[in-house]
């Protein structure tokens, strides 16, 4: 599988989210989209700012110029999902342990025939699930200690995540979130990733020479 990289864009507001998309200048057709609750993970970002947003994300999203997916950092997202689901995004990214009713939440998201995303940290115990998970679309390694926040240093421990899925789930799609950068991409693709979700290493910067960088250090590590 082609390796594709993703640019995650967190922000405040969704005017923010649009200004980024725009500074991307058609480099991508492809975005994620993260949100957080400042409940499952202590940062706000749009629409949980304003509650009554939530319920206008489809109006807002309708007008994005990208194709996209919505990364949900949120407590007990079968109480929004509806939202959501209702949005153009082609796949929809649940944390592992946001809710406890994972099956639910996969189940609706299926049924929106939208592809679904559980996003697992290195520190997950989830080997009861695996039944479960190997009936998703892609699992998100998180590159990080903390979910939530930009910037953070790489945490060493999830390439042995990523060998685990791909051990023991080798057909399902695996994706990185956090930390990746030209430093650390290589490394996750030989560990089995091929979806890198980019923020402040894209974005932080000119973002054509990041973008270089990136594809760059992908192209090195296959030679």
């Amino acid at each position: 599988m082609i390796p594709q990289i993703v640019p995650a864009i967190l922000e405040s507001t969704f005017p923010e989210i649009v200004q980024r998309i725009t500074e991307m200048q058609g480099q991508y057709n492809y975005v994620q989209v993260d949100v957080i609750d400042g409940k499952y993970a202590p940062s706000i970002t749009w629409p949980y700012n304003k509650l009554a947003e939530i319920h206008r994300a489809r109006e807002h999203t309708q007008t994005l110029p990208v194709d996209f997916e919505v990364d949900l950092m949120v407590r007990d997202p079968e109480r929004t999902l509806s939202a959501w689901l209702s949005t153009r995004a082609k796949r929809i990214i649940i944390h592992y342990r946001s809710t406890l009713n994972l099956a639910r939440c996969i189940d609706d998201v299926k049924r929106a025939k939208k592809e679904v995303s559980i996003a697992l940290t290195a520190g997950d115990t989830f080997d009861k699930d695996l039944s479960l998970l190997a009936s998703v679309d892609a699992i998100q390694c998180m590159g990080i200690e903390r979910v939530g926040f930009q910037r953070q240093p790489f945490h060493e421990d999830s390439i042995a995540l990523i060998k685990k899925i791909k051990k023991t789930l080798p057909r399902v799609h695996i994706c990185v979130d956090g930390a990746v950068s030209p430093k650390t991409i290589g490394v996750l693709y030989q560990a089995g990733a091929r979806q890198f979700a980019v923020g402040s290493a894209l974005f932080r910067g000119d973002l054509l020479e990041n973008k270089k960088e990136l594809e760059q250090a992908l192209i090195d590590i296959k030679k």
